[in-house]
């Protein structure tokens, strides 16, 4: 029974080893028109800072200047932690959050070993 027991908690853990979880954060942000942004003007998130890492949403929405029509537009992620000495879990200083542009117009591709997927609520 014992041996039984190991070989479901191996194939377990190896199922385990080769998922990936996929999840999705829903958030809503307040933009605020800046004219003299980016030479054009831009769509600009309202935040204050938060957390003890003061973290401030720059996140926006500006022109594709890419797109000779002037209809498209793109919306780019970012933050920034205004307390990069303080920390947000034991172990965690407010530097190393993640503090780069994210552009949802950037096509990014990144291999993961995944065999399996779940979607997982947060």
């Amino acid at each position: 029974m014992l041996i039984i027991a190991l070989k479901i908690t191996r194939a377990d853990h190896a199922k385990h080893l080769r998922t990936c979880q996929v999840s999705s954060n829903p958030f809503t942000q307040e933009f605020v028109w800046v004219s003299d942004f980016a030479n054009g003007g831009a769509w600009v998130v309202s935040s204050q800072p938060e957390d003890p890492c003061g973290v401030v949403q720059l996140s926006r929405i500006e022109k594709d200047r890419s797109d000779t029509s002037g209809m498209l537009w793109r919306y780019i992620a970012r933050k920034a932690a205004t307390n990069p000495s303080g920390t947000v879990l034991p172990g965690m200083i407010c530097s190393a959050i993640d503090q780069g542009d994210y552009d949802w117009m950037k096509t990014r591709s990144d291999h993961m070993q995944c065999e399996f997927v779940e979607f997982s609520p947060i």
